[in-house]
C-alpha cells in the first residue's frame, strides 16, 4: 500500500537532489516518474509504474527483447543510485519525508521514515490517547442517553426504526475503539483508554514475533480490517436528522426532543468522522510494516539471492585488492591464485550485465607467455631503450574501453569521475577537422594554424568536449575524460587491471616485434590520427582490419592509452612521483605513430584524447 504523500514534498526532494545535466541518466528517471503524478489525487492512485514504459523513456529498446531486459537491470541500478541520493538528504534533513523510489517505481517513504512516523503516533497515542478517548466517550454517551432515557422515544413507525439503528452504529463504534457505553440498563459509563493503543501494539509485536510464518501475516492483515469503521456508515449518520423527521408528533415537546437528537447526530457524526482519520492513518502506518515484514519473508526464503549478495561482497573485496595491484603480488594479503579466481568471477558478472552489442566490444586477447621486443631508438621521443623482455601469459582488451561499457559501470556504482568532481577537464582540438550536420548531412572542412587546447568547466566522459557534447552516436567510440584513477576503478570493478607498459607494447607488437600493429611500414588510412582529418574520436572497430595478428584493434591513434607504470625521467632531477606512461598516440598525433612511442601524462590528467583498455591475468 502507498503511502500519502504530497507532491511538493516530492517536488522538495528532486530540488534537493540538485540534478542539473538534463542528459545523465539519474536526471531522466527521476524527472520521467514525477511526469506520471498530474495532481494530489495521483498520489494515492497510482498504485505502480511500469518499468518497460520507464526504459523505453530512458533508452530505445523498441522490439529488442535482449536489450530490453539488460536495461532493466540498468535501470534497476540508476534507481538504486537515486534513492541512495534521496536517503543521504533525509539523513542531512533536506528530504524531510524520507522521499524514495518504491519497488513498483512510485514515490514512497524510506523504511526510516516510516518507523520514525510510526514511533511518533505510537507515542501521541501513550501520551494523549486517554483525554481524547475520555472525550469521545463522553459524547457518544451522551447521544446514547438521548436515545434510550426512560426508554421513550420521540418517533415511532420509521422514525423508531432509524432512532434504533443510530444506536447501533453508537454501539457498534464504542466497540470498535475499545469502549464500554450505557445501553439503557442504568449500569453506567466506563472508558479504558489503553484499548486502542494496545490493538495496534499487539498487531505489531504478532508480526515481529514470527515474521517467519506467512499465515500469521496474512491474519494480522485480516485483523486490522476491525480497527477501521466502514465509511458507509458516516454517510448514514449524517443523514439521520433528516431521515428521522417525523410527518406528525405523537408526544408532547418532541420538536424540542428532536433538535436536541439531531445536535447530538452532528456532534457524533464530527466524532465518527475523526476516529475514522485516525483509524486511516494506524491503518497505513501499520499496513507498511505488515509489507515490509513480508519482503523479509520472501528475500530469507530466496536462497539464490542470499547466495548471489555473498558471491557479490566477495568481489567487492578482490576489486579493492586488484585496484592496487600491477603485476607484481607479493605486497598482496592473497595468493595469485586466489586473486585470479575472484577477478574471473568478477568479469563473469559483468559480462552478463551487457548486451551482445556491448560484449562485443568487451572482448579479451590471450597474449602467450614468452619473450617479446619492447623500446625503440627513437629517443626524440622518449622511447625506452629496445631489449627483449619475457612476460607471463595475459588477456588484454581487444579494444579500448567503450561509452557504453564505462557507462554501466557508472549506473551499477554511482561512480563520479575526477573531472566530474573537478568541475572541469582539458579539451583539445585539431588542426584539421572534418564536421557532418547531422541533420543535413554536409560536411564542412575547418583549418586552425595551430592546436588547440583549452580547460574547459563542464567536460567529462559524457560531455567529452565541454557543455553542449554529448555521447550521442558514440556508444562504440573509446571512453575520453578519464584520470588513471578512473580507469583503475573501471577494471578493479570489472575484475582486471591496467596494463603495464610492456604489457600494452608487447599485446600491440606481437612476437613479431612489429613497428606498427600491421607490419613493418606505415600504412595511409590506417588508423584516426591527425592526418586523418576526423579531428575527433572514431568507433573502436572502424580500422577493424589493421587489427594485429593477434586481433588487438584501435592500438595507434584514436586515444592514448593509460598504462600502470610511472615515468622514468630522461632529465636528471626530473620528477615523476605522479607522471604515468601513456601509449598509442590519437586523434591529434602529427604523423606516423609507432608502438615503442611512449609520453608522459599526470595521473590526474582528464582530457578528450584519453583512454584506456584493460588486462586479466
Amino acid at each position: 500500500m502507498a503511502t500519502i504523500l504530497k507532491l511538493k514534498d516530492v517536488d522538495d526532494a528532486i530540488a534537493g537532489l540538485g540534478y542539473k545535466n538534463k542528459d545523465t541518466l539519474k536526471y531522466k528517471l527521476v524527472h520521467a516518474i514525477r511526469q506520471c503524478y498530474p495532481d494530489e489525487i495521483s498520489t494515492e492512485s497510482i498504485q505502480a509504474i511500469d518499468t518497460e514504459e520507464l526504459v523505453k523513456k530512458l533508452w530505445s529498446v523498441d522490439g529488442d527483447s535482449e536489450l530490453l531486459k539488460s536495461k532493466k537491470k540498468n535501470l534497476s541500478s540508476v534507481k538504486s543510485g537515486i534513492n541512495a541520493d534521496l536517503k543521504r538528504l533525509y539523513q542531512e534533513g533536506t528530504n524531510a519525508q524520507g522521499i524514495v523510489i518504491g519497488q513498483s517505481n512510485v514515490f514512497d517513504m524510506s523504511d526510516e521514515a516510516k518507523n520514525k512516523a510510526l514511533g511518533s503516533i505510537d507515542s501521541n497515542l501513550r501520551d494523549e490517547g486517554t483525554e481524547a478517548i475520555r472525550k469521545i466517550t463522553e459524547m457518544l454517551n451522551a447521544v446514547n442517553d438521548i436515545l434510550t432515557q426512560s426508554g421513550v422515544h420521540p418517533v415511532s413507525g420509521e422514525g423508531l426504526e432509524q432512532f434504533d439503528r443510530m444506536k447501533d452504529l453508537l454501539l457498534d463504534l464504542s466497540r470498535k475503539m475499545g469502549l464500554s457505553l450505557n445501553d439503557g440498563g442504568g449500569t453506567g459509563v466506563t472508558a479504558d483508554s489503553a484499548v486502542a493503543v494496545a490493538d495496534i501494539e499487539e498487531v505489531v509485536d504478532e508480526i515481529s514475533a514470527d515474521a517467519a510464518d506467512e499465515e500469521i501475516v496474512e491474519m494480522a492483515a485480516d485483523d486490522l480490517t476491525d480497527i477501521r469503521d466502514d465509511p458507509d456508515q458516516s454517510g448514514e449518520m449524517q443523514g439521520l436528522g433528516e431521515a428521522a423527521a417525523p410527518d406528525d408528533a405523537t408526544h408532547e415537546g418532541a420538536d424540542e426532543l428532536l433538535d436536541e437528537v439531531m445536535e447530538a447526530d452532528l456532534a457524533a457524526a464530527a466524532v465518527l468522522e475523526e476516529v475514522e482519520v485516525t483509524a486511516d492513518l494506524a491503518e497505513v502506518e501499520i499496513e507498511d510494516v505488515l509489507e515490509e515484514q513480508e519482503e523479509e519473508v520472501y528475500e530469507a526464503a530466496d536462497e539464490d539471492l542470499r547466495e548471489k549478495a555473498e558471491i557479490l561482497a566477495e568481489l567487492a573485496e578482490a576489486a579493492k585488492v586488484l585496484s592496487q595491484l600491477g603485476p607484481d603480488f607479493r605486497e598482496s594479503a592473497y595468493s595469485e591464485e586466489v586473486i585470479r579466481e575472484k577477478a574471473k568471477l568478477l568479469s563473469e558478472e559483468f559480462e552478463r550485465d551487457l548486451s551482445i552489442r556491448e560484449r562485443f566490444c568487451n572482448q579479451h586477447i590471450f597474449i602467450k607467455g614468452g619473450d617479446y621486443i619492447t623500446g625503440g631508438n627513437d629517443l626524440a621521443k622518449n622511447d625506452l631503450p629496445q631489449a627483449t623482455v619475457r612476460l607471463q601469459e595475459f588477456y588484454i582488451g581487444k579494444f579500448p574501453v567503450t561509452n557504453a561499457l564505462f557507462e554501466t559501470f557508472v549506473e551499477k556504482t554511482g561512480y563520479r569521475t575526477t573531472a566530474e568532481k573537478n568541475g572541469y577537464g582539458f579539451v583539445y582540438t585539431s588542426r584539421a577537422q572534418r564536421v557532418k550536420d547531422s541533420m543535413t548531412g554536409k560536411e564542412t572542412f575547418t583549418w586552425h594554424s595551430h592546436l588547440l587546447y583549452k580547460k574547459i568547466q563542464g567536460a567529462c566522459w559524457y560531455h567529452p568536449n565541454g557543455p553542449g557534447s554529448s555521447l550521442h552516436n558514440k556508444r562504440r567510440h573509446p571512453v575520453v575524460q578519464v584520470s588513471l584513477e578512473d580507469a583503475c576503478a573501471f577494471a578493479a570493478w570489472t575484475g582486471k587491471r591496467l596494463p603495464t607498459e610492456k604489457e600494452w607494447e608487447a599485446a600491440a607488437r606481437t612476437a613479431h616485434g612489429n613497428v606498427f600493429p600491421w607490419g613493418n611500414e606505415w600504412a595511409g588510412n590506417s588508423c584516426n590520427v591527425e592526418k586523418s582529418y576526423i579531428g575527433d574520436t572514431t568507433p573502436v572497430d572502424k580500422y577493424l582490419e589493421f587489427a594485429n595478428a593477434c586481433g588487438v584493434a584501435d592500438a595507434l591513434g584514436n586515444v592514448l592509452e593509460w598504462t600502470l607504470d610511472n615515468w622514468e625521467a630522461q632529465k636528471p632531477g626530473e620528477k615523476n612521483t605522479d607522471i604515468h606512461v601513456v601509449k598509442g598516440g590519437s586523434w591529434i598525433s602529427d604523423g606516423p605513430v609507432c608502438l615503442s612511442n611512449r609520453y608522459p601524462m599526470d595521473r590526474n590528467t582528464s582530457s578528450n584524447v584519453l583512454g584506456f583498455r584493460c588486462v586479466a591475468i
